[in-house]
């Protein structure tokens, strides 16, 4: 199915290389390179967009350590966090990207290879005039299932209600009557997050989407 005429999420990078640009293309660089040598092998290929500290990524590769999971992220310090778990983990499987997801799907991942997608807890921007930056719209929803395979698994979690519906209606389009979309009952693989426990602290509900290619 293809969506027709849609606006990329803007990608927000004003603040982000902190450590001068020409270190972080050097950095981002370095890190695609590592990791299309790591699409060449024979592997499922799982991808979560926005990892913030690591947490979640690191949990699912120390469970599923023959699958390989390649995770983006904007933010230089996050990557370094990760970079440091890695190497405490001695993980193999991990592969970090640095930079806008969506310029970086486009081109790094072929149609129809990505096993499961993780989207947990993205920035809602709730100001009106930032909701252009949120990674979830018509366009991002037509790219992520064109590069998931066939019977591949697509997940979203947010403690935001707004952001939550808004998705849910993105995805009822997108599948229009072919699919009844609904929230999930149980959180899937998901492991409880920094940001979760934030989110429960304070009596936000947290909404789970996760549907099948």
């Amino acid at each position: 199915m293809l969506i027709k005429n849609k606006i990329k999420p803007k990608f927000y990078s004003s603040h982000r290389a902190r450590s001068g640009e020409s270190k972080t293309i050097l950095l981002q660089e370095s890190l695609l390179n590592k990791a299309k040598e790591g699409l060449k092998e024979n592997k499922n290929f799982y991808l979560e967009i926005g990892f913030g500290n690591g947490k979640s990524v690191i949990n699912m590769a120390l469970k599923e350590k023959g699958n390989y999971f390649f995770c983006i992220e904007s933010y230089v310090k996050g990557i370094e966090l990760l970079n440091k778990k890695i190497k405490e983990k001695g993980l193999n499987n991990i592969f970090i990207l640095y930079g806008d997801a969506i310029n970086i799907i486009e081109e790094l991942f072929c149609n129809k290879t990505i096993a499961k997608i993780f989207i947990f807890f993205p920035d809602p921007w709730p100001k009106s005039k930032h909701k252009k930056r949120r990674i979830i719209n018509e366009y991002s929803i037509n790219l992520f299932f064109n590069k998931l395979r066939n019977g591949g698994s697509f997940h979203f979690a947010t403690d935001n209600i707004e952001y939550a519906y808004e998705t849910h209606g993105f995805l009822s389009d997108y599948f229009s009557k072919n699919e009844e979309i609904s929230f999930s009952s149980h959180r899937g693989d998901r492991p409880i997050t920094k940001y979760e426990e934030k989110a429960l602290s304070k009596k936000n509900f947290i909404y789970d989407i996760i549907i099948k290619n």
